[in-house]
């Protein structure tokens, strides 16, 4: 299955298990986003897979690295 080879080859790039990955596809909101994706009703020809801190604002109101572990993020680049 095409989603459970994209969760495995991120996970490698990011030496975590693969569940890490696959849980956060498999949420209902990221799995419509890699779904439509790969069914070709996204109107972007490109996906981006992140394992990172999220962006926080600090009391200035820059944006910096959360506190905690890192998360697996999807985005198209387009607005996230």
């Amino acid at each position: 299955e095409r989603h459970r080879w994209m969760a495995s080859n991120a996970a490698f790039s990011f030496g975590v298990d693969d569940k890490v990955v696959l849980d956060y596809i498999s949420e209902p909101n990221n799995l419509k986003k890699i779904d439509d994706f790969l069914a070709g009703k996204s109107k972007h020809k490109h996906m981006f897979i992140y394992y990172q801190r999220p962006d926080v604002p600090n009391d200035m109101e820059e944006m910096v690295d959360a506190k905690g572990d890192p998360k697996v993020m999807i985005t198209t680049g387009e607005h996230d």
